[in-house]
């Protein structure tokens, strides 16, 4: 059963006098309403989400109020004696016909009564304005940031700036974490509610120049934004870890979650290049703390070779917990005299690639070797791997011997990756377990021909790996380019193009149109 509402005196009904206070031709009887609605205010909580909510609708409603009985049954109802209130023409926040580009204006009674002290204000500055917006929802807090973005009067936009500054309301820091989210996202929902008056389309937050926008400038203003996890909720704004760094407080980043703070900064470096929110990520990366962030990004910087990921670690001096990972992540952020000095005669290395463990880490290595031996301009590096490393790597490749690590590099030597493929054809490696099919289908498309020719004289074990396959598999396209570059017989016909659909199939009515059929 639901709480009674606030009883109200007589005449003291809070629509009607919103409505004078905003509206009425008397000045007078503005001020005698204005008066009254302060001291409701001042009568308990239940009285002013009640004055809220209707000062809200007044206000951000571009066709005014709807109707007192149908929002608030019971609170809101015309108290006796109140037919002979002057009377009031509606005027609102917002001009008619509004658009996201145009400005606002504040009613004077309202913007007294808004910036008015609020001593029972839970929340700085204690003004009404923020006592009412912990009522509400974020959603209502943009408003206040239109305000102080685009108010018509230069006087109301500083005070709605100094409010966005101070204030620690949780409504106003969602708004705030929120707009600036909109920023980075690769998406941005215009039908938000309230959201799209202030966005529109994707916030800016710098100009041609690089310099802030006033949008920015509210963001960076505010001492309480961004909010790591654990200071209002579980789960933070997407790209707050962004808004830290930009903020310059690196002290906060050990509180995201570390795979949520590596990929967002991450992120925006790539999609932001040569940009401030750039320069802010990249400075935070690295002012990472020991953690599992460092170990996240140095991952990434192995991984993905992701330039700014390499360069991140590189300039901190980052390094993997394992010991005994140094000498191959070195190796795949390109960092030579340091792993020169790790590492002098690549036996660090060796002693790694062997294990079973190194496997998920074979294809940088390989890759890093084959991009170095046959470049590409999208891929080419400046710095050319150092004779000794590259011998180094070639020989930690070939102590590499059956199991996990050895099927891995058997992979790769079957995708056709040259460097693979020289090792397993030096080494004898094939992959474990296997039988006499897939050991013949290994050999013929490594170009191993004389281990070929004698693991299957006759062909037959390739033949029945063939006839397993289906017609169109690329596995058969694979088998002819190997063929192609060995000089061998197809081992399995030409392709052939995949069967046409026919033109016509059943569709349609079968009364009018296409008489049952549809031609395509």
């Amino acid at each position: 059963m639901s709480a009674a509402p606030p009883p109200w005196d007589t005449g003291a009904d809070p629509d009607a006098l919103l409505a004078v206070a905003l509206s009425a031709r008397d000045p007078g009887a503005r001020r005698r309403a204005a008066a009254r609605i302060e001291a409701l205010w001042d009568g308990g909580p239940e009285r002013r989400k009640v004055i809220w909510w209707l000062l809200r609708e007044r206000l951000t409603s571009p066709s005014g109020p709807s109707s007192p009985d149908r929002r608030l049954p019971g609170w809101t109802k015309v108290a006796d004696g109140s037919a002979g209130a002057p009377r009031v023409s509606w005027t609102g926040i917002w001009r008619s016909g509004s658009r996201a580009g145009d400005r606002m204006h504040l009613p004077e009674t309202a913007e007294r009564f808004l910036f008015g002290p609020d001593p029972d204000c839970p929340r700085v500055p204690r003004i009404r304005l923020v006592a009412g917006l912990g009522l509400g929802t974020a959603s209502e807090a943009v408003l206040l940031l239109d305000l102080a973005l685009r108010a018509d009067d230069p006087a109301l936009r500083d005070r709605c700036a100094a409010v966005v500054a101070e204030t620690d309301e949780p409504h106003v820091l969602d708004a705030l974490e929120y707009v600036f989210s909109q920023a980075f996202g690769r998406w941005v929902n215009h039908a938000t509610d309230r959201g799209e008056l202030i966005l529109g389309q994707r916030p800016e937050l710098w100009d041609a120049d690089g310099a802030p926008t006033p949008l920015l400038s509210l963001l960076l203003g505010n001492p309480h934004v961004p909010r790591p996890p654990g200071a209002e909720a579980d789960d933070p704004t997407p790209y707050s870890a962004v808004l830290a760094a930009l903020r310059g407080r690196f002290d906060l980043l050990a509180r995201f979650p570390p795979g949520l703070l590596v990929h967002e900064l991450l992120t925006v470096m790539e999609d932001r290049p040569g940009t401030p929110a750039h320069e802010a990520c990249g400075r935070a990366l690295r002012a990472l703390d020991d953690g599992p962030a460092r170990e996240i990004l140095c991952e990434a910087a192995m991984e993905d070779f992701e330039d700014d990921a390499v360069a991140a670690v590189a300039d901190a001096g980052y390094l993997p917990a394992d010991p005994d990972l140094v000498p191959l992540f070195l190796m795949l952020t390109r960092q030579w005299e340091r792993l020169a000095a790790a590492d002098p005669d690549g036996r660090r290395l060796r002693d790694f690639l062997v294990r079973d463990e190194a496997a998920p880490n074979l294809g940088g290595l390989v890759r890093i070797l084959e991009q170095d031996a046959q470049p590409h301009p999208a891929t080419a590096h400046d710095d050319a791997i150092p004779h000794d490393a590259r011998e180094h790597a070639l020989a930690a490749l070939r102590a590499i011997g059956p199991g996990a690590a050895g099927n891995r590099l058997c992979a790769m030597a079957v995708d056709g990756v040259g460097v693979a493929v020289r090792v397993v054809a030096e080494t004898g490696l094939v992959p474990v377990p296997g039988n006499p099919r897939d050991l013949a289908l290994f050999l013929y498309r490594t170009g191993q021909w004389e281990r070929y020719d004698a693991a299957d004289p006759d062909g037959r074990y390739l033949r029945e790996r063939v006839a397993r396959l289906s017609p169109y598999d690329d596995e058969r396209t694979k088998l002819r380019a190997a063929a192609e570059r060995g000089g061998r017989p197809m081992p399995c016909g030409p392709r052939s193009a995949p069967p046409r659909p026919d033109p016509y199939w059943p569709g349609g009515t079968g009364v009018g149109g296409t008489g049952g059929f549809t031609s395509h």
